[in-house]
């Protein structure tokens, strides 16, 4: 069965109504803001595989974290969500300076100057660490410039030994996935890509269990690119999920600089 970009998006929209990640992650701004110096010197900005900007937005936009930056930058394939950033950006941010690339960040060319900061937030589930490596160096090399920033948003998600309901649905439906992301490890390869690591905050969120539907069911049919039948994924969600109300689990806003 083939699924529609409409029924994907649905479906993770389903997911994303049901956890606290952004809210969670517009308290800590003020946070971030206090404990990692340098915020202010950041002028310009490209965010990677950022979607319609839904919290890329928010972090240069609230609470002043980014308050100087006069230009931006989006690396994003999907033609929908980039017509949606286009429209945030202009309603949000109306003088900022604003170019779009819609491709994959592997194909981007880079521009012919480097950015004071770059955004990963959210999206490192795609790839192999072996390409997540070139990514970064590549990074280093064409697109951030000398003392920029390099930020992250990352679940250290490992399917093999899931700590969540949701990776544990996952296992057990047999949907497979990339290599395993854990923070010491997306550090260590950014260290070897030659940036400084400064600065780890971890962001408690949780995703609202109570009254589970097909339409959540449905999302794991899309994750499995339907190999996984509604059925099975209902039986599945309901012994994972059933009876608890929320659910538990951990993001990292990581910072890295280049020297």
């Amino acid at each position: 069965m083939e699924y529609s970009g409409d029924d994907y998006a649905t479906a993770w929209k389903t997911y994303q109504d049901r956890v606290n990640l952004r809210d969670m992650f517009i308290q800590s701004l003020p946070r971030i803001k206090d404990e990692l110096p340098g915020l202010s010197n950041i002028k310009s900005i490209v965010f990677i595989s950022g979607g319609f900007g839904r919290l890329e937005l928010d972090f240069v936009g609230l609470y002043g974290c980014l308050e100087n930056v006069t230009e931006m930058a989006s690396v994003e394939p999907d033609a929908e969500q980039m017509a949606k950033f286009k429209k945030r950006v202009s309603q949000l941010f109306p003088t900022v300076r604003t170019v779009c690339y819609q491709e994959k960040f592997e194909d981007w060319k880079g521009t012919d100057k480097p950015y004071d900061a770059v955004t990963l937030f959210d999206c490192l589930y795609h790839n192999t660490l072996a390409e997540y490596s070139v990514l970064f160096k590549k990074l280093f090399d064409n697109v951030v410039a000398s003392g920029g920033y390099v930020f992250f948003l990352m679940s250290p998600y490992d399917v093999t030994y899931p700590i969540t309901s949701f990776g544990r649905v996952m296992k057990r439906l047999k949907i497979s996935t990339p290599d395993p992301i854990e923070v010491p490890v997306i550090s260590e390869m950014m260290i070897e890509a030659g940036f400084e690591s400064c600065y780890d905050l971890p962001v408690h969120c949780k995703m609202n269990c109570e009254n589970l539907n097909d339409d959540f069911a449905r999302l794991f049919l899309f994750l499995s690119e339907g190999k996984v039948t509604l059925e099975d994924a209902r039986e599945v969600v309901e012994e994972e999920f059933g009876g608890r109300k929320s659910d538990p689990y951990k993001m990292n806003f990581l910072a890295f600089r280049k020297p």
